[in-house]
């Protein structure tokens, strides 16, 4: 990669695996699995890069997950709980060299896991329903392009319910 760009900018892990299952019945090896990609593996990359990269000020890493823990998804989640752990703790290691993290909770979004995730709750897939992949890295994209001098360090998208009735409701709180 570094031969080819010659720095790395950004950093997005967006990969996962899904298990779905009672936490009672669930196997145990389904977990472990989830643990090895959702967590472990998404942690190997930083490591070896941040010491290079961060180093220049140059690189922003991103993390996604979804935190909600539900029936059958509850493993899975917990896999998400963690892997908000390092990113935090990431942040703070990685901030006084100039690096962002930008953490951004999804909910359901139309891929190929979330039409397996409707299977398995035998409901109609219907992705139009669902979070855009094309909008979240939309949201990445333009969240990495502020300033160098602000970081947004975490960001919660969900499928909008009645997309004809939407309207965005601003609040203005004061301390």
């Amino acid at each position: 990669m570094k031969k080819d760009f010659g720095r790395l900018d950004i950093l997005v892990h967006g990969a996962g695996v899904i298990a779905l299952g009672p936490v009672q019945t669930a196997p145990f090896s389904d977990f472990c699995f989830q643990c090895r990609t959702n967590v472990r593996a998404r942690t190997s990359f930083p490591r070896s890069c941040c010491a290079t990269e961060a180093a220049k000020g140059r690189s922003s890493s991103e993390f996604q997950r979804g935190l909600q823990a539900h029936a059958d998804v509850a493993q899975y989640a917990a896999t998400k709980h963690g892997l908000r752990a390092i990113a935090d703790g990431l942040r703070e290691e990685v901030n006084v060299d100039g690096v962002r993290v930008l953490t951004v909770i999804l909910g359901r979004t139309a891929t190929p896991m979330q039409a397996a995730v409707h299977r398995h709750e035998r409901r109609p897939y219907h992705p139009r329903n669902l979070i855009q992949p094309e909008d979240v890295a939309t949201l990445i994209a333009e969240t990495l392009a502020l300033p160098r001098s602000v970081e947004v360090t975490e960001v919660s998208l969900r499928p909008l319910g009645n997309r004809s009735r939407a309207r965005w409701i601003f609040a203005r709180y004061s301390p």
